[in-house]
């Protein structure tokens, strides 16, 4: 009897073990997807919503603020008074490009300005003028065509070359060898 006990015990012994080791392994992965599942970005149940602010590359990958909400604003709405003139002024034979500006702001200590040629697919050279009362800056990049249109190289100047904080104009021109045109904005300099 003796011996059937300590077999018996052992037994037992053995299914706890084994419930154990399944329990244990249950909860390891459900652990080791949880942590997957954080790392990748499926999830944030561990992640504070200020941490989800990644910069990667130097691009700021949050949601734009406030500040980039107005500017883009504003943008807009200059783009389409712009569009507005464009169709009610005529076109000369050589003053004819529609230039879009499509961003013009400060971004902390970088002025940067994205545009383009809407109604040409060709080569040129795109100008900025900023201007103020007091002061003027002109800045030079190529306009390469693409599919169908001819974007400027983005315009990236350091906040340190303007003079002066406050409203700037500014005037983007596109010209080739036979044709040209040129839009204008306003920036807000801080």
């Amino acid at each position: 009897m003796i011996v059937y006990c300590y077999m018996y015990s052992n037994k037992n012994i053995k299914k706890v073990n084994k419930k154990f080791v399944v329990i244990s392994a249950i909860i390891i992965a459900i652990v080791v997807t949880f942590i997957t599942l954080e790392k990748t970005g499926v999830t944030t149940i561990f992640i504070k919503e200020t941490e989800t602010a990644v910069i990667d590359n130097g691009i700021n990958l949050s949601p734009p603020t406030e500040e980039e909400r107005s500017a883009g604003d504003l943008q807009k709405e200059s783009i389409i008074s712009q569009e507005k003139e464009n169709i009610e002024k005529p076109s000369s034979s050589k003053d004819d490009v529609a230039v879009v500006i499509v961003d013009a702001a400060q971004y902390e200590e970088v002025v940067e300005v994205r545009a383009f040629a809407s109604n040409v697919v060709e080569k040129g050279i795109c100008t900025f003028t900023f201007s103020n009362a007091e002061y003027q800056i002109i800045n030079t990049t190529p306009a390469i065509e693409d599919a169908s249109t001819t974007p400027c190289m983005t315009l990236s100047i350091n906040r340190a070359e303007f003079q002066s904080s406050g409203t700037w104009k500014l005037i983007v021109s596109y010209k080739n060898q036979s044709r040209s045109g040129s839009a204008s904005s306003l920036v807000e300099i801080k």
